[in-house]
């Protein structure tokens, strides 16, 4: 069985903006992986809570880590990021 994956953002108002559930990328031990979950509208100015829940289908309690991001932050460093350059243009 692959883990279960839930994860929340939500506005300083406690009020849910996005949300998702997807099964995760089973890796092997030691092994590091990056997957990026997109969102369909922008988050909120100011701040917001992401909770992510991990439900790994082995009779264990749910593990759940939960953060507060600065959104304005995030939108400043996105904004100065540089896409790669794709080759062979």
């Amino acid at each position: 069985l692959r883990p279960m994956i839930s994860w929340f953002v939500r506005a300083r108002g406690r009020e849910v903006v996005a949300e998702h559930n997807t099964e995760a990328t089973v890796l092997l031990p030691g092994t590091l992986s990056n997957e990026t979950l997109t969102l369909s509208d922008p988050l909120p100015p100011g701040g917001c809570e992401i909770e992510v829940q991990v439900d790994f289908n082995d009779g264990r309690p749910v593990q759940a880590v939960r953060r507060m991001v600065d959104t304005d932050e995030l939108a400043a460093m996105s904004a100065s990021i540089t896409p790669p350059a794709v080759i062979g243009q």
